[in-house]
C-alpha cells in the first residue's frame, strides 16, 4: 500500500511539473539618476525629480549604463526604450547603444535613434540593439545625445527600460 501511495503521489508531483508554465516577461527600468553627464561644465546640467537634462547653450551627452548580468543579458534582450523630454523645436534628441571594451581601449556604438526636430514633450525612443548582440562580453551603456535649452526648456532624460 505505502509504495502505490508513494507512485500515485511521485505522478502527480511530476505532472505538476511538466504542465506548462505561465511566461513572464523580464524587464528592468532604470532612472536618469544612473546616467552621467559629459559635458565640459556641470553648471549646464538640470536636474528635476530625477530626470536629467540640458540647461547649457551647448549639446550635452549623457552616458545611462545599463545592469548587464545572468538575470537580464544585453545580448537576450528583445527592447530598450528612453523615455525623454525635447525640450527644443529646432534641435532633437537621439539615443544609440554602446559598449566599452573590456580589454581593448575604446568601443563601440549602434546606430541612433533621433526625434522629431518639431516636437517639443515627453516620447519614447527605441533602440536598435544589434551592437549589444555583436559585443556581448563588452561593457553596455546607452549614449544620449542632448541639444542645447531653447527658451528655458532643458531636454532631459527621464529614465529607460529593457525587457525581454
Amino acid at each position: 500500500m505505502k509504495t502505490w501511495v508513494w507512485a500515485v503521489g511521485l505522478a502527480l508531483v511530476g505532472a505538476v511539473l511538466v504542465l506548462p508554465q505561465e511566461a513572464h516577461a523580464q524587464w528592468r527600468m532604470q532612472a536618469a539618476s544612473f546616467c552621467l553627464p559629459v559635458t565640459p561644465t556641470y553648471q549646464d546640467v538640470r536636474s528635476n525629480t530625477g530626470a536629467i537634462g540640458n540647461g547649457g547653450a551647448g549639446a550635452m551627452r549623457l552616458a545611462c549604463p545599463i545592469l548587464d548580468d545572468a538575470y537580464m543579458d544585453k545580448g537576450t534582450l528583445s527592447g530598450a526604450y528612453v523615455d525623454l523630454y525635447d525640450g527644443t523645436n529646432v534641435g532633437s534628441v537621439d539615443v544609440r547603444p554602446c559598449v566599452t571594451y573590456g580589454f581593448n581601449m575604446g568601443g563601440s556604438c549602434g546606430p541612433a535613434n533621433v526625434s522629431t526636430p518639431s516636437n517639443i514633450g515627453m516620447t519614447t525612443l527605441g533602440i536598435d540593439m544589434s551592437v549589444w548582440v555583436t559585443h556581448q562580453w563588452e561593457y553596455g551603456y546607452i549614449l544620449v545625445n542632448l541639444p542645447p535649452a531653447q527658451g528655458g526648456r532643458a531636454s532631459a532624460v527621464h529614465g529607460y527600460y529593457l525587457y525581454r
